[in-house]
Parts: structure tokens; C-alpha cells; sequence
């Protein structure tokens, strides 16, 4: 490290302010050359968390379970907690902490925590995060802070290789390891990796090559099998007691890592037992916080977690591409870039400069480095090598490939420049390079076809879950239906959505007022599942309830909204088609009745715990059908006229991640939004939600422009009448098609690939399937749904 000459001008009281990257290097040039006669040093030196946990006070963790008994979440807690000392100082106007400035004042007092760094004569930022608003905040309240650039320059050369796909990239990086290994056999190499998409090509690559490595030399706490048993322990008995803790803990062999545990018990220990259930997620936090070395010694690391913070290193770094190195932050601070703007803060625009040039500086301290990027489906290499350029000399190597080092890896490349020329019919030219007669023939005799055709002659009772396995693979089908394989299926998530379809059954069109009510359905529905009532269970179903009640109070106030005099629940419907039948339970159906008639207008609502979707384009390949199977289910229904058809959220994502400038309360409003289709709007619109011009709808994607028309993204997920008659006719049409294939035993292997994403990602049968690239259906989205409305280019 060069530029320390200020080190030697510090007196006492005095703070050096540095990264925890550079701390041990600063350290070594004080201790080597600043001391005074008795050999010790007169200032402090600390790193950035340190200072500023001295300078503002730490998060405290009894602010934090306070908060947590109003029922905010951990996370957003700790935000609310972490930009505090900013919105105080400040004097921002933010009704987030309307509510929580009550409880944080009696934790926080901000003149005293202002006071606590006027007594330093001056303080040393080295290298400081100038995107950071608390940095910002201290230079601005603090007239003796210096800042000092420092670098560390070891890198004078960088090798660039431009690679077409992932695959190529890690064949490169694999080929120049073996060269590099050949030549430095006791060297240690280093890996950063972008994404996980990387990790399946190197445990394949370095298996084949027999390269030994290691992923990230650390890993939280809590990643420790012996540290989630000891959760799980607490969890039977639902307290935070020392004796079960020491009980527990004289069981564990000693470690740095049950030090490190010690640690952050004795955090907690102060807390009354009862308080366990309100801290216990406080209480993981800490622990994925806290992290540990694993003492793995490889000639090769893998990072996935960020450059580490290493000097004078061999370093490898792949997906060298725009927008992926260095990774830009979007506007998703605490506080918005107008509020900042306002107040001189950092907005985005300066984090993101502030990250590319720290990431500069990090890789000038490599002793080599070997860079990688992809140009397929357009990518470029990032504008950070034209920085590195104007520093370094920068060669541009060739993707050549060493096959002489391993037959096994000759032959798996041999198979896979074959598949591509029988998918792609492309010839690769590193073929010639490996081609041995007795790979090829290997190749040629491995028959994947799954030959068990046979018909069903039984009638068959479809389903919109088994239409979708179908459409998907019909080997899928095949294994799940006909040879009934059980798959594993988490109970926990089962039983989850069986608990919030349940609890809405009981309670729409109602308001929850006694506790004990509420509890003791969950008590029943636990029982007849067959739910264990161990600690953990009870604890996550107390906090469900507490969902339950959000939900319906949304599910209740949106259909006061409507105009609906009626509604049914856990509605099953079955349609008769031949000797077989399609049947669907509709979770609930709001019902407009006329008194003069019998007519009726209806809307279709389906709960859902996850993924609220509807893709109309897929309704073409026989997916994305499940509102669609409810349209064709009551088409059939006299004087009934279907006006919407909707999904509907009953438990948020992770509340924390809000969206900036909406209320908290706000972010729940579009959790719980309905999200789907409705037909012939203009008349129905108001049917639906009565409110939609004076509130926010209660549709998702619902928008009015300035001229009073709706918005072209809301009016893409509007229909006709005719069209709904369209899509009930294509239903009829592919529930039929799928009958028929069954019965005559068409169960090949047939997955689909939709714009580049396979339905084979969460496929349970993966590990059974002997599928070839030659069995995959490539299937493109029509976005301008001309299967139901046309061709737009059609002048006819």
C-alpha cells in the first residue's frame, strides 16, 4: 500500500477510518513504522461498520422485538431502524414512521449520538463509500473529517477471452487452468462465478478434468447442520433458556465456530423466555450475519459471494458482461432519489459510478487475472475493460481447447458436439480435434425412446392440474398418473395453502372479531390434517392467523367494492365428455343477480399462495389454463354471463421487499389485487369495483390516462364475449385432444421449451428421465394472441 506518509503525522485521539479489506494492511504499516517510545500506537483504527456503530448506536435488537410485537416484519423493521438517525437529522417527511417514531425514540436519542465523535480532534476516511448516506451525513456534521484515496496496484497485465454461451466460458477457464496447474502445480487459483447457472458446467468440468476445488472459504453460521438443530431444539420447547442452550451446547465438539455461537447467544440471553417467539427470527438474522471460515485447502477456490478480499491472487473472473460486472443498483433505496436529490445525498447514479470504480480498484490488487465475457442472445462485455485498458495492458486471447488431458472429458465432448449437430445442425470444429471411431459408435447405440406404449381403457377424470402435467411432458403424465410414482412434496407448503383455502371457506363475507374463533379452527384444521402440534407448528399457525386476517380483510373490502349481491365458495364443478369428464373446484364466485329475471353475471376467483400468472398466450399450447377450464366449466350454464376471471394472493411475498413512496399498508393493497382477465369492460367494469375511478383499483394493472381510457397494458388482459366463446372452444378443443392421446397410450418424451425456458426447471422426475436435446417441443409465445384476435397484418 503506498501514500502513508499522514500515518506518521496522527496524534492522540485521532481515528484512521479504512474498509475491513484494508484494515490488516493498513494495520501492518502502523504497527511496522508508528509507535511511540514505549511502542504503542496513540490513535484508533476501525473499520467502517465499528465507527459508525459508535458514532450512531447499533440496531438494538430491543427496539427490533418491540417493533416485531406490532407485527412489523424483521426486515423492514431493521430498515426502518437503519435509516432512522437520516430521517431524524434530516427532518424528512415519511409516513413509514408515523406509527414506529413512538416506539424507536425511546431507543434512540440523537442529540446524545450526535455528540458521542465531537471530541476527535480529526478522523481519516480511507477509501470511504461515498454512496453511503451516513458517510455523506458525518462529512457533512463533522468539519475535521480527511479523506485519503489509497491504492493497491499489483496487476499489470489481464488476459481477455470472448466466449459464446456459459459452456464455452467454463471450458475456457477449465482448459487454462489445467495449463496454468501443469506449469505451478503448488499455486492457488481463484474463481469468481456471476450466477449459479455457472456451478452444474464446473462440477462437471473440473470432475472430468480431476481439478480439486472449493466454493466460498466462509459461510454463515446458520448454515451449520449443528446450529439449525439447535433452532429446530428450541423450537420444540418454544424458549430461549440457558440451561437448554448449555444442554445442547455440551454435546458440540469446541470450534472457532461454537465460539463465534457463544457470541451471539449471549446477545439474546438477556431476553425473558417468553419473548422467544417475537426474536427467533432476530435470532437467524444474527446468525446468517456471522460468518466462519471453513478450513479447506484446494489449488482452487470458487467465489459466488462477491471478490473477496484478497491481494497479490491468480483470479479468473467469468460473465465479464454489461450489466453483470460490475452489477448496477436501481432505485430500491429506503429513500427515493428525489428525496436524496432534495437533501444532497448520493443518488443512484453516484452508487453506481462508486461501484465500478471500487470494483477497479479491487482487481488492480491481482497478481494475474484472466477475464471472460459472452456475446450470444446479444450480450456485451462490460464498459469496465475500456476503464481497464487506460490502466493496465489488456491481451485478447483465443478460446483454444486442450483435449489430451483426459479421455473420460474426449468423450463426453465428442457427445456433445454430435447433439449439436443433430438439434442445430451445427458442425463444430474442435470435432476433428478429438473424433475417435469408438466414441461415435457409443454414441449412436444409447436409445432413449420410451417404447411402453398401451391404451387406457377406463374412463379418465381430468383435471386443470393434470391437463398441465400433460401439455408439460406426457411422460410426466405418464409417471405421475398412470404409474402413480410419488414425487416429494414438502407437506409444509401442502398444508399451507390447504390451511388458507380452508380459513376463507369459513370466513368470507365476515370479519374476524374473536381471537379464540380463529384459533380454534386452526386448532381443528391442524387435527384433520394430521398436523404434529409441535412448538414450531403452533408458533408458524399463530403467525398465519395473522395472515388469514390481513387477507380477508382485503378479500372482504374488495367485494363491498362490487356491486355483487351474492357469492359461493369451494364450488366443484364436473363436465361430462364422452365416458370420461373434466372436473374443477372454483374457490369462490361472486354472483350479480336480477331480481326482474334469471339472469346472472358472475366472476370466477381462484386463491392462490404463489405465482398469480395468467398467460394468455400459452391457453394455444394447452397451459395456463385454469381460469380458462372455469370459463368452459359454466359456459354450459343457463342465463349465466361471465364477466372476469381472476387469481387472487391470500399470503404476501416477503413484505420487506416494499416498493419505495407506497405506504406500508399500500404494499399489501397490490399483494392481494385481483390479477387475470375481464371481458367486455366497458359495461363490467363497475360490476366489479364501483370504486375504480375515485381509488386505487382493486384489478391489478387497472390505469386511467389523462383522456379517461384505460391504459393498453390493462386493456391487453381485457376479452370480448366472443372471445371468452373462443378460448371455451379451444379448451373443449385440447381437453379432447388430451383424452383421446391418453387412451391411445401417446406418453412419449415430449418437454417443452418456451422462449428458452424448459418446463423441465421444477420437474420432480428429472432424475428418471432419459430425455435426448432431440425430444424437446420448441414452442414460441404469440404476444399478439393472433390464435384468438387475428393477424394484424391480415388486411382481408
Amino acid at each position: 500500500m503506498s501514500n502513508l506518509d499522514f500515518l506518521f503525522e496522527l496524534s492522540k485521539g485521532d481515528y484512521v477510518v479504512c474498509n475491513t479489506k484494508d484494515l490488516p494492511v493498513i494495520q501492518t504499516e502502523i504497527f511496522n513504522n508508528k509507535k511511540d517510545s514505549n511502542g504503542l500506537i496513540n490513535f484508533r483504527i476501525i473499520d467502517y461498520v465499528t465507527f459508525k456503530e459508535n458514532v450512531l448506536g447499533k440496531v438494538d435488537n430491543e427496539c427490533l422485538i418491540e417493533l416485531i410485537k406490532n407485527n412489523y416484519n424483521v426486515y423492514y423493521a431493521r430498515e426502518l431502524i437503519v435509516n432512522y438517525y437520516l430521517y431524524r437529522f434530516l427532518n424528512i417527511n415519511d409516513k413509514r414512521y408515523e406509527e414506529t417514531k413512538g416506539i424507536i425514540d425511546k431507543y434512540y436519542k440523537v442529540d446524545n449520538v450526535v455528540q458521542s465523535i465531537l471530541f476527535s480532534s480529526k478522523i481519516y476516511f480511507i477509501n470511504p463509500n461515498l454512496s453511503d448516506n451516513i458517510i455523506n451525513l458525518l462529512l457533512r456534521i463533522h468539519n475535521s473529517i480527511i479523506i485519503k484515496n489509497i491504492n493497491v496496484k499489483n496487476l499489470t497485465k489481464a488476459y481477455v477471452t470472448e466466449c459464446k454461451t456459459t459452456e464455452e466460458e467454463v471450458e475456457n477457464l477449465t482448459n487454462i487452468l489445467v495449463k496454468c496447474l501443469k506449469e505451478n502445480p503448488d499455486e492457488v487459483y481463484n474463481v469468481y462465478l456471476p450466477s449459479d447457472e455457472y456451478f452444474p458446467y464446473i462440477n462437471r468440468n473440473f470432475s472430468l478434468y480431476n481439478l480439486n476445488y472449493v466454493t466460498d472459504n466462509f459461510s454463515s453460521l446458520y448454515d451449520l447442520d449443528y446450529v439449525k438443530d439447535l433452532i429446530n431444539y428450541l423450537d420444540l420447547y418454544n424458549k430461549f433458556n440457558g440451561r437448554l442452550i448449555n444442554n445442547y451446547l455440551d454435546k458440540v465438539n469446541p470450534s472457532d465456530s461454537l465460539l463465534k455461537l457463544i457470541e451471539v447467544i449471549n446477545k439474546f440471553i438477556k431476553y425473558e423466555e417468553k419473548d422467544y417467539p417475537y426474536f427467533r427470527e432476530l435470532f437467524i438474522l444474527e446468525l446468517k450475519k456471522t460468518k466462519v471460515i471453513k478450513k479447506v485447502s484446494a489449488n482452487i477456490n470458487v467465489y459466488l459471494h462477491g471478490l473477496p478480499n484478497v491481494t497479490e491472487k491468480n483470479y479468473f473472473i467469468l460473465g465479464f458482461n454489461q450489466n453483470v460486472i460490475a452489477k448496477g443498483f436501481t432505485d430500491d433505496d429506503f429513500f427515493d432519489d428525489n428525496i436524496k436529490e432534495k437533501f444532497s445525498l448520493p443518488i443512484t447514479k453516484n452508487k453506481n459510478e462508486y461501484i465500478k470504480d471500487d470494483f477497479i480498484k479491487r482487481i488492480l490488487t491481482m497478481k494475474s487475472l484472466y477475464i471472460s465475457y459472452q456475446t450470444d442472445n446479444h450480450l456485451i462485455p462490460s464498459f469496465i475493460l475500456d476503464d481497464l485498458k487506460e490502466k493496465i495492458d489488456v491481451e485478447v486471447l483465443n478460446g483454444d481447447f486442450v483435449n489430451d488431458t483426459s479421455t473420460k472429458y474426449a468423450r463426453y465432448q465428442t457427445g456433445k458436439y454430435l447433439d449439436e449437430y443433430e438439434v442445430y445442425q451445427k458442425v463444430n470444429p474442435n470435432l476433428s480435434n478429438i473424433y475417435e471411431k469408438i466414441y461415435l459408435d457409443e454414441y449412436q447405440s444409447y436409445n432413449n425412446n420410451f417404447n411402453g406404449r398401451f391404451k387406457i381403457n377406463n374412463p379418465l377424470i381430468l383435471s386443470y392440474t393434470q391437463m398441465d402435467s400433460y401439455s408439460s411432458c406426457k411422460y410426466q403424465y405418464y409417471l405421475k398418473y398412470i404409474l402413480k410414482v410419488r414425487e416429494y412434496v414438502d407437506p409444509k407448503f401442502t398444508n399451507l395453502g390447504n390451511y388458507f383455502h380452508y380459513m376463507l371457506r369459513n370466513y368470507v363475507g365476515c370479519y374476524i372479531d374473536d381471537e379464540d374463533e380463529l384459533k380454534e379452527d386452526t386448532d381443528d384444521f391442524l387435527e384433520s390434517e394430521g398436523v404434529e402440534p409441535t412448538k414450531q407448528n403452533l408458533y408458524y399457525y399463530a403467525r398465519y392467523q395473522t395472515y388469514v386476517k390481513k387477507a380477508l380483510e382485503y378479500i372482504n373490502m374488495f367485494q363491498e367494492r362490487s356491486t355483487f349481491n351474492d357469492y359461493k365458495t369451494e364450488m366443484e364443478i364436473t363436465k361430462e365428455i364422452g365416458s370420461d369428464s373434466i372436473t374443477g373446484r372454483i374457490d369462490k364466485m361472486l354472483i350479480q343477480k336480477k331480481e326482474k329475471d334469471n339472469n346472472q353475471k358472475i366472476v370466477v376467483i381462484d386463491y392462490k399462495t404463489g405465482n398469480t400468472v395468467i398467460d394468455l398466450p400459452l391457453i394455444e399450447y394447452g397451459f395456463s389454463l385454469q381460469i380458462p377450464i372455469y370459463f368452459y366449466l359454466l359456459s354450459d350454464t343457463k342465463d349465466t354471463e361471465i364477466i372476469g376471471g381472476y387469481i387472487q394472493k391470500v399470503i404476501p411475498s416477503k413484505i420487506y421487499e416494499y416498493k419505495p413512496n407506497k405506504d406500508y399498508e399500500d404494499n399489501y393493497y397490490d399483494e392481494y389485487r385481483y390479477n387475470g382477465l375481464t371481458v367486455d369492460v366497458e359495461k363490467n367494469i363497475s360490476i366489479i369495483d364501483s370504486m375504480y375511478e375515485d381509488e386505487e383499483p382493486v384489478i391489478a394493472g387497472l390505469k386511467i390516462k389523462a383522456n379517461g381510457d384505460f391504459s393498453k397494458t390493462f386493456m391487453d388482459r381485457t376479452l370480448t364475449s366472443e372471445e371468452i366463446k373462443m378460448i371455451t372452444e379451444l379448451v373443449d378443443l385440447k381437453i379432447k385432444q388430451a383424452l383421446a392421446d391418453i387412451h391411445q397410450g401417446s406418453f412419449e418424451i415430449n418437454p417443452k421449451i418456451i422462449d428458452n425456458k424448459t418446463t423441465c426447471s421444477y420437474c420432480k422426475y428429472f432424475s428418471i428421465c432419459n430425455k435426448k436435446y432431440s425430444n424437446y417441443v420448441y414452442l414460441k409465445k404469440d404476444k399478439d394472441l393472433s390464435f384468438l384476435r387475428g393477424d394484424k397484418n391480415d388486411t382481408k
